[in-house]
């Protein structure tokens, strides 16, 4: 009988440590491509998490705009109540942004300013958003304009806009559409 090893059977034991060593074989392919991956896919989703916590900011200061704009119709002045604007009080419970309302009042032009600020672990992340509303008591008329930084950092000082200006954001921000 020939004893070459392509005539000897293959035991349980070999068979064992051959599939073992394939089955080994298959996860160091596969950790470092699912590590890659990763690496790929979580700043990815991190910056849509971002991007949905900005959306909040977004349609806040758009929310207390709006409430300004029928405000001054109303009442011919913008106010910085959040309360005599008919939202909740509770806006600054937000967990990613402080909202403030500021009003520079004149005449015949009152101007708002509102900013919502990154708080938390989140300001090195999140952009400020900033708000400008003009209303112009001759003519009974306002306008608005929504800002946002280019990169996350502080909000930038905004001065109010002359009467005669367009409507404008602030240095270092573009306006949102």
């Amino acid at each position: 009988m020939n004893n070459s090893p392509q005539n000897l059977p293959m035991s349980s034991r070999m068979k064992l440590f051959i599939g073992l060593g394939i089955g080994c074989g298959c996860l160091t392919l596969l950790i470092p491509i699912g590590g890659i991956l990763l690496a790929i896919a979580l700043p990815s989703f991190l910056n849509q998490a971002n991007k949905a916590k900005q959306s909040e900011a977004k349609q806040y200061v758009g929310s207390i705009l709006r409430a300004e704009q029928a405000y001054f119709l109303e009442t011919g002045q913008l106010t910085d109540s959040v309360e005599k604007l008919g939202l909740p009080s509770n806006l600054n419970n937000s967990i990613n942004y402080n909202y403030s309302v500021k009003v520079t009042p004149g005449n015949p032009q009152s101007v708002g300013i509102v900013e919502a600020r990154p708080k938390g672990k989140d300001q090195a992340r999140l952009k400020p958003i900033v708000g400008i509303v003009r209303g112009n008591k001759k003519s009974s008329q306002s306008e608005t304009i929504i800002c946002t930084a280019s990169r996350p950092g502080p909000v930038p000082y905004v001065t109010p806009p002359l009467p005669t200006t367009v409507l404008a954001c602030p240095a270092s921000m573009i306006p949102l559409r």
